[in-house]
C-alpha cells in the first residue's frame, strides 16, 4: 500500500489549545498543554507522531512517540524483554519502534471509534514498515479494554503482561476523611498513622513558587540518582513550566525551618488525575513524606476539584495495597515489521508474559 492509497494520515500536532485527542479519551494525559511540557522538556530526545483519519476527521486517531535517546522512565522494549531475563538479543527486535502511547506516564495511544481506528492502525503500520522501523509497541493497554485488545489482535501484535497501575475513587466521597473511614480496617489504620506521624513531624505542605526550582530541580535529581538512571528525565525549567500549566500542580513539603523534603507532580482534568512524579531529599527525616505528598494530598486535591479517579502508578505494590488502592493490570502488544524478528519476538513476548505474571503475583498475590 501506498502513502496515496491510505485514507489516514500523519497530521501536526498543534499545542495552540487544540484538544481534540482529550476530547476522544477524557484523560488530561493528551491534552494540548501536557503534550506541550512532554516536547518542550524532553526536546531533542523525542519525536512526536500523531494520526488520523485525515487532518480534518477525528472519529480516531493515534498518538505515538519515536525515542531518538535513551530517557529515564519511558518506554524501551528491549529493556522490557530483559529486565525479566528473557533469552533474548536486542537486535533481534531491533532498535528503532513505533511507540504507540503518552510520554512521562504510560497510556494507550489509541483513541475513538473502535472500527475506524482498526484501519487507522493498519494503515499506521504500513507506514511505519515503509519509514523504516523495525516495530510497532503499545507499552500500555488495560487488560479490561477488551475492544481495543481485540482489535490488537486481529492487527497481528501480541501481547504480554506487564504491571499494573493503581487508582482510588474518589467521586462518591465529600472528604478525603470520609473516604479514610470507608476504607476496611489495615488501610484505614495505616492512612491514621501516616497523618500522625507527618503532624508530629511538624511538616507542612503548600504549593510550588518562585524560588523553589533549585530544591525541587537537586531532589529531581538525587531521586533519579537513587534508582541508577545517570541523568534526570526532565531539564531544570520543566518544574516551573508544569507549575503554570493548565492542570498542572506541584506541591512541596516543608519543615518548621522552612525546608523543603519533598516534591510532588499531579496533572488533573476534569474526570482523572494523574500522580506523575515526586521525590524527596535523600537527607530528610521519613516522617511518612511519601505517604502524605504522595497519597494524601493528591486526594485531597481531586476531591475538592470533583476528580472522580486518581491514579498513582505502577510499582511500590505492597504499599498501595496496604493504603486499600485498586490496581488495574496492563500489558506490552508489539508487532515486528521485519520478518525475520517476528517469530523470535513471538518467543521472547511469551517468556516475557511469563515472567511479568509470576513477578507481578510475587508482589501482589494475585494476576
Amino acid at each position: 500500500m501506498t502513502a496515496a492509497d491510505r485514507n489516514s494520515a500523519r497530521v501536526p500536532l498543534r499545542q495552540d489549545g487544540d484538544d481534540r485527542l482529550q476530547a476522544l479519551s477524557g484523560d488530561p494525559l493528551y491534552s494540548a498543554g501536557f503534550l506541550s511540557f512532554a516536547d518542550t522538556q524532553l526536546a531533542g530526545r523525542v519525536e512526536t507522531h500523531l494520526y488520523a483519519r485525515s487532518e480534518n476527521e477525528w472519529s480516531a486517531a493515534v498518538l505515538g512517540h519515536e525515542y531518538l535517546d535513551r530517557i529515564p522512565l519511558t518506554f524501551h522494549l528491549p529493556s522490557y524483554l530483559t529486565a525479566v531475563d528473557v533469552d533474548v538479543n536486542a537486535d533481534v527486535v531491533g532498535g528503532r519502534w513505533l511507540v504507540l502511547g503518552t510520554p512521562v506516564r504510560f497510556r494507550s495511544g489509541l483513541l475513538g471509534d473502535p472500527g475506524e481506528l482498526a484501519r487507522l492502525v493498519d494503515d499506521l503500520v504500513d507506514g511505519a514498515r515503509e519509514d523504516g522501523f523495525d516495530g510497532v509497541v503499545v507499552p500500555w493497554v488495560e487488560n479490561s479494554s477488551a475492544d481495543l485488545c481485540d482489535m490488537l489482535a486481529d492487527a497481528g501484535f501480541q501481547s504480554a503482561f506487564y504491571d499494573a497501575d493503581w487508582y482510588f475513587d474518589t467521586g462518591r466521597h465529600d472528604s478525603v476523611e470520609e473516604l479514610i473511614a470507608s476504607l476496611p480496617r489495615v488501610p484505614r489504620r495505616n492512612f491514621t498513622n501516616d497523618r500522625k506521624r507527618f503532624e508530629q513531624a511538624a511538616i507542612t505542605v503548600r504549593e510550588f513558587e518562585v524560588g523553589d526550582e533549585s530544591d525541587v530541580i537537586a531532589m529531581h535529581g538525587e531521586f533519579m540518582a537513587a534508582y541508577g538512571h545517570p541523568v534526570p528525565e526532565f531539564a531544570d525549567s520543566a518544574f516551573a513550566q508544569f507549575a503554570g500549566m493548565g492542570g498542572g500542580t506541584i506541591e512541596v513539603a516543608v519543615d518548621e525551618r522552612g525546608l523543603l523534603l519533598g516534591f510532588v507532580m499531579m496533572l488533573s482534568g476534569a474526570v482523572s488525575g494523574h500522580v506523575l512524579r515526586w521525590g524527596r531529599r535523600q537527607t530528610a527525616v521519613d516522617a511518612r513524606i511519601y505517604a502524605n505528598l504522595g497519597y494524601h494530598r493528591p486526594l485531597e486535591n481531586a476531591l475538592r476539584n470533583g476528580v472522580e479517579r486518581v491514579w498513582f502508578g505502577k510499582n511500590a505494590h505492597e504499599f498501595k495495597r496496604l493504603r486499600g488502592l485498586t490496581p488495574q493490570p496492563a500489558s506490552v502488544w508489539a508487532k515486528a515489521l521485519r520478518p525475520a524478528a517476528e517469530s523470535r519476538l513471538s518467543i521472547a513476548m511469551k517468556e516475557a508474559d511469563a515472567a511479568y505474571r509470576a513477578r507481578y503475583e510475587r508482589l501482589t498475590g494475585s494476576c
